[in-house]
């Protein structure tokens, strides 16, 4: 069952075949020269190839830098064209340093790690190694290096260089000292480490005196004691980060486990060799008895490079870990928060992928009214969202999600974008500063991310960005998931302290093809007309155009725009206009019928049953103009669900079964009847923005 509880019948994908990548078929071995010079022009040809694409990526991008601030070129170039940080630099810096030098750069396939390593040289060392490639040499980031380092000795003043090296003989005397020292204390304590390990590994057996354990480790806690004053004696144990920093990047991996292995050896001094909780006095590695894994592994890392390894203990037997399966339904609720909710469809996906909305806000009271007519999503609150304060929610929210207004950004319309005043993108970057969610998701049309709204994209992902956000937009086809229609739409996602690479888009499932008979036959033929199956084999045997709602200003009343007409028109449907129910039972299949609010809404996923509320006397024009613009203007319910899972997975590492998960949503629950519970009672003056 998926969320139209209609009974659908998926046909089997086509399998498509990939081309395999054949192996290249070298030539005869006495044709070796031949052979080579392939080889040669190739990796040459490929070079030139690569060396190109960089010099014409920043050339591009020296371009744009003239049009907009360099914050918003760079979290466009990462979070739009994908580009690594770490290039950024050298792509920002090309043109006014080797800009001049682009045409040999391509002409001698220099690798982009060669082009960084110029950019970043002084100026001399940049010169010499240029000419040196002008000249027909080969010159790698290494090379430049060492012209750095001769030019350095050959300014510097002798006294000064004199200096250096004195300081530098000393450093190296100190260090063949501490290397003695280090070889003494490996050697000396070899032993010890060997005898952790035997008792690591005999204190596994079942059978293992209780007795003869406890004395062997009475004379390893002694050694131990020896092991570290001797260790205190030879390291600097001043300098390593206590054991409340060993959690934080800021010190060296190495240093790191430096400080491990001394803090383990005082353990076993102490005669800590199972260590607990301190709360709930449970021990911490509960795998092994009398000695942790862990402090093993710290000592015996001091003596990696005397043959002695963790690959020395004898690993617990247990039973083969079962990978967790994929679940359908999430384990866990979490919460979000929704503006533009409209009549409920990104809120009932949500809903179906774990998510409890603390607070809906819909600016329509129609469309707000949907929302309470129907199950319980949360609190419903009728309310303009740029007067509303949001910081109430801050610390609560997971998800901030929501419909923002697509017409300024709709392919059909002006397109006027951030200009139109029913765009609220800059609304939603006001939402997520207020609220702080660790996630957040936006959709829109197909539009939103076509050419003429870059800038303002890019203008969006800056400004995500220094609210601490990773922001990508991607793109979704409601046909990919059992819907009737293309539906093309963009689901603009970011994050906060989650890495947006944890975020995967869901899978899509094409086998789930559904054509408009398919999906409509039986509310076609609901008032007898025989000719209902005819026309769905015959007639509405595709898939349909997207269906449009207009907006408040066009009051249109049909689910097509004029550019789609001819669509509808050639699978018997008048599609300009909006009728009140099915074709009656004496149709002719040559005729045309309109299709009803029930039909529209089944192509958009909804519920069968569905309640829409509209606006004026029910059944007039103006009723039905409303219904219509909240059907057809929704997200269908199974895209939110599907991205909502992707979002949740990112979040908690759940794995879905999408293709499960997809067809057996989670409802949210009834509402009740009779007594309007006080918990859906709010008062909207309370949610206004504080002036």
């Amino acid at each position: 069952m998926d969320f139209t509880n209609s009974a659908r019948e998926a046909r089997q994908g086509e399998q498509v075949s990939h081309a395999q990548i054949e192996p290249v078929r070298l030539a005869p071995a006495h044709d070796l020269n031949k052979v080579l010079h392939s080889l040669k022009t190739v990796v040459f040809k490929q070079s030139q190839r690569m060396a190109e694409g960089y010099v014409r990526i920043s050339a591009e991008i020296e371009r744009a830098r003239g049009a907009l601030p360099i914050s918003k070129l760079k979290t466009f170039l990462t979070s739009e064209c994908g580009l690594n940080r770490s290039d950024l630099g050298m792509y920002l810096g090309f043109s006014e340093v080797l800009g001049k030098h682009g045409e040999m750069i391509v002409a001698r396939g220099l690798p982009m790690t060669l082009a960084k390593s110029l950019i970043a040289a002084p100026a001399p060392v940049r010169k010499e190694a240029l000419e040196r490639i002008a000249a027909g040499s080969f010159v790698h980031s290494g090379d430049v290096s060492a012209i750095k380092r001769r030019q350095r000795e050959e300014v510097a003043d002798p006294q000064v260089e004199l200096e250096r090296r004195r300081q530098k003989t000393l450093r190296l005397s100190a260090q063949r000292k501490a290397t003695i020292d280090l070889e003494t204390f490996s050697n000396r304590f070899i032993f010890f480490a060997q005898s952790l390990i035997d008792f690591f590994n005999d204190a596994q057996d079942d059978g293992a005196d209780a007795g003869k354990l406890g004395a062997r480790k009475m004379r390893l806690q002694e050694e131990a004691g020896r092991c570290l004053r001797e260790f205190e004696a030879v390291f600097d144990i001043a300098g390593l980060p206590g054991i409340w920093e060993l959690g934080f990047h800021a010190h060296d991996p190495q240093t790191v486990q430096l400080a491990r292995a001394y803090n383990s050896l005082r353990d076993l001094v102490d005669g800590a060799f199972k260590l607990a909780d301190e709360e709930s006095g449970n021990p911490v590695d509960r795998d092994y008895a009398h000695l942790d894994l862990e402090t093993v592994e710290n000592v015996i890392w001091l003596f990696n490079d005397n043959g002695i390894s963790r690959n020395d203990l004898r690993a617990r037997k247990l039973p083969a870990e079962v990978s967790a399966p994929k679940v359908v339904h999430p384990p866990l609720r979490l919460t979000s928060l929704e503006i533009c909710a409209g009549a409920g469809g990104q809120a009932l996906g949500l809903h179906a992928a774990g998510f409890d909305a603390l607070a809906l806000y819909e600016r329509n009271p129609a469309a707000a009214e949907t929302l309470m007519a129907n199950r319980w999503f949360g609190p419903v609150h009728c309310a303009d969202v740029t007067q509303v304060d949001f910081r109430r929610h801050r610390g609560n929210v997971d998800l901030v999600a929501g419909g923002v207004p697509c017409q300024p950004h709709s392919s059909i319309g002006k397109q006027k974008g951030r200009n139109d005043e029913r765009d609220l993108f800059m609304e939603a970057v006001r939402l997520v500063d207020e609220v702080q969610p660790r996630a957040f998701f936006f959709e829109n049309v197909q539009g939103f991310g076509f050419q003429g709204n870059s800038d303002y994209r890019a203008d969006l992902y800056r400004k995500f960005a220094d609210l601490g956000y990773e922001s990508q937009v991607f793109s979704i086809n409601g046909s990919d998931y059992g819907l009737a229609q293309l539906r093309p739409r963009v689901a603009f996602v970011g994050f906060r302290d989650t890495p947006i690479q944890r975020f995967r888009m869901p899978p899509k499932f094409p086998e789930w093809n559904l054509t408009v008979g398919g999906a409509l036959v039986d509310l076609v033929g609901a008032n007898g007309w025989s000719g209902a199956d005819d026309w769905a084999k015959n007639k509405a045997n595709r898939r349909g155009s997207t269906i449009v709602g207009g907006s408040e200003q066009s009051g249109r009343l049909a689910f097509s725009s004029n550019l789609r007409k001819q669509d509808w028109l050639d699978m018997k449907i008048d599609p300009m206009g909006i009728a009140n129910s099915a074709p009656g039972r004496d149709h002719k299949l040559e005729n045309l019928f309109q299709l009803t609010l029930a039909m529209g809404a089944r192509l958009q996923g909804f519920p069968d049953g569905w309640r829409f509320v509209g606006a004026g006397a029910e059944g007039s024009d103006k009723d039905r103009k409303t219904k219509t613009r909240q059907i057809a203007n929704a997200l269908p319910p199974i895209m939110g669900h599907a991205v909502g899972l992707a979002i949740y997975s990112a979040l908690t590492g759940v794995e879905f079964d999408y293709a499960q998960a997809l067809r057996s949503p989670q409802m949210p629950p009834k509402r009740s009847k009779g007594v309007v519970k006080l918990s859906e009672i709010r008062k909207i003056e309370d949610y206004h923005r504080l002036q």
